[in-house]
């Protein structure tokens, strides 16, 4: 049960900082997705997913499901780059955690105040269903400045 807690805070930090839950659907699946400051999370989720908080830490959440079974995260390969506008590589971590049926996907990346960030991932859905790729860009800034 953690995952869908660990989900629902970060949904609703963003909700509340005025960013909306984000979807990409392609063919059956639907990949839900949100980038946030790592400084956001509260310290009890952060040390129980090994995430660092810091104001220049980001991280990325990818959750992936079928729309037949939308509460049943679904397996896939997934990869990635997250890249700054001048294309460096930022991509510190990419890692899947699995718990009961809920599988996410978690990359965390360095940045600078009000630098953007593009990234990249491909997601490859286990059995029969073609890769997708989902892009997007984001200005991130540092909380406190």
């Amino acid at each position: 049960m953690k995952i869908f807690f660990l989900i629902a805070v970060l949904f609703s930090l963003a909700c509340g900082n005025a960013q909306a839950e984000q979807v990409l659907e392609s063919g059956d699946y639907r990949l839900h997705y949100i980038a946030m400051v790592s400084s956001e999370l509260s310290p009890e989720v952060a040390q129980a997913y090994g995430i660092r908080r810091s104001r220049n830490i980001g991280i990325v959440v990818l959750n992936l499901q079928h729309v037949a079974t939308p509460l049943l995260s679904q397996s896939a390969q997934v990869s990635g780059r997250i890249r700054n506008l001048i294309g460096q590589e930022r991509l510190e971590e990419l890692r899947m955690i699995e718990e009961q049926d809920a599988r996410y996907w978690i990359a965390s990346f360095d940045f600078s105040h009000l630098e953007t960030m593009r990234f990249e991932f491909s997601v490859d859905p286990e059995g029969s269903a073609p890769p997708f790729v989902l892009k997007f860009s984001q200005q991130f800034y540092t909380p406190g400045r």
